[in-house]
């Protein structure tokens, strides 16, 4: 339930690291302009940035760059539908090469999922299934 006197998007809980930029974009979108516990030097700041031209490139990856860094950070889908930090996180092992290698992982996976389905010319132009990986 909501917490008296709080604003909507005060807690979010991202079920997979897909959602996690969406969770995000609803933290800006309903909760940071008007929480009164950010200080107002810091919401003109993100105003100013969001305003920039550095923020109006092309943010069709913006949501493949969450996921990326959520697996270079460690943190998981997990199968009973929450997020979850591997353990290797938790007892203090994971290391920057294996969070680059998480990385590069979530990329293949990614590249796999937006992969253009071929049209088949033979077939009147008809789209043709490709394998994924």
């Amino acid at each position: 339930g909501k917490v008296e006197g709080s604003l909507r998007g005060t807690v979010l809980y991202p079920t997979s690291t897909q959602h996690v930029y969406q969770a995000v974009r609803n933290y800006q979108r309903y909760h940071m302009m008007g929480c009164p516990s950010l200080p107002l030097s810091m919401r003109d700041r993100y105003v100013e940035i969001k305003e920039s031209a550095w923020q109006k490139r092309s943010s069709n990856q913006t949501g493949a760059y969450w996921e990326r860094t959520c697996a270079r950070m460690g943190l998981v889908n997990a199968e009973d539908g929450h997020l979850r930090l591997r353990k290797a996180v938790l007892d203090g092992t994971w290391t920057e090469e294996m969070g680059r290698e998480a990385m590069q992982r979530i990329e293949v996976v990614a590249a796999a999922r937006t992969k253009p389905v071929k049209k088949d010319m033979a077939n009147g132009g008809a789209a043709k299934k490709t394998e994924t990986v």
